[in-house]
């Protein structure tokens, strides 16, 4: 299920740039296993997600996305967002930072309610 709706949050977000970057970078579908009863928290994503303990993980409730963006695309990040908080719980923003990296990992995911994480990968351009 999880992976069935990271394509279809994909297709919402078709053409829609992160609006975290200073550059355009744009999501991609992303899930992965997970356990239904597992806590979303620094741990558990670093094993799900394969991230090394080099990186520090940014984990925060997803908030609104693309605020203060501008129409049109405020109101397509407002539908993405309404389509994640209808299939996905707990949805999170999450960024994997280290010393010196300039392109930084990004997803906005949630859990599935059969397990499993979904949502958007993308990168962002930190300087």
């Amino acid at each position: 299920m999880a992976q069935k709706i990271a394509k279809a949050l994909a297709v919402l977000a078709s053409g829609l740039p992160n609006p975290y970057d200073e550059s355009t970078d744009y999501f991609r579908a992303f899930s992965t296993s997970f356990a239904v009863d597992s806590p979303i928290n620094e741990a558990t994503l670093r094993v799900a997600l394969k991230i090394g303990a080099r990186y520090h993980l940014d984990i925060t409730d997803l908030g609104v996305l693309g605020e203060g963006y501008g129409d049109p695309e405020e109101s397509f990040y407002r539908v993405l967002q309404s389509a994640m908080n209808a299939t996905l719980g707990e949805t999170k923003l999450v960024f994997a930072r280290a010393k010196g990296v300039v392109r930084v990992r990004m997803w906005i995911l949630g859990r599935a309610a059969t397990g499993g994480l979904a949502g958007l990968r993308t990168e962002t351009t930190e300087t």
